[in-house]
């Protein structure tokens, strides 16, 4: 089962995410940023949700520490101080997406699995580029569709 860290220094929308997302997905929680990436530096993680508004380190400057150490890690920013601004740094630093509170718990749940998809995605095409299939398969969801149709393109 993969798992998500949820950055959120509010109780009510860190348990809800907890609630919403637990029973597909096991659950890391840090109430701030620092604690955040040591999380991040000590399990597998396979996804973040992440607050902007945290004590400490800003969820912008989080973000970034993540996509810097961390960058195969895909970040949904959930936050209740959007702005324009702070969406187009989010997607800037490169935050998967960028949602309002109140969050609609279907766009969640979707966005989640989408997220986790394009991770996937990525690490299978990594893997397949660099020609470590056996690698991938260790976690366990290569598929062999994917070079089946790579090698029926035509060169």
């Amino acid at each position: 089962m993969k798992t998500i860290l949820i950055v959120e220094d509010e109780l009510g929308p860190r348990e809800s995410l907890k609630m919403i997302l637990g029973s597909h997905y096991n659950i890391e929680v840090a109430e701030n940023g620092l604690k955040a990436v040591d999380i991040l530096s000590k399990k597998k993680i396979d996804g973040v949700t992440m607050d902007l508004r945290l004590p400490g380190p800003c969820g912008i400057e989080v973000l970034k520490q993540i996509k810097l150490k961390f960058p195969a890690i895909e970040v949904l920013v959930i936050t209740g101080y959007g702005t324009l601004r702070t969406a187009l740094d989010a997607m800037r630093y490169g935050a998967y997406n960028y949602i309002l509170k109140p969050f609609n718990i279907d766009e969640v749940v979707d966005l989640i699995r989408k997220m986790l998809d394009r991770k996937d995605q990525m690490e299978e095409w990594a893997c397949f580029r660099n020609g470590n299939k056996a690698l991938y398969e260790s976690g366990g969801r290569f598929t062999s569709s994917l070079p089946q149709a790579v090698s029926s393109l035509p060169v």
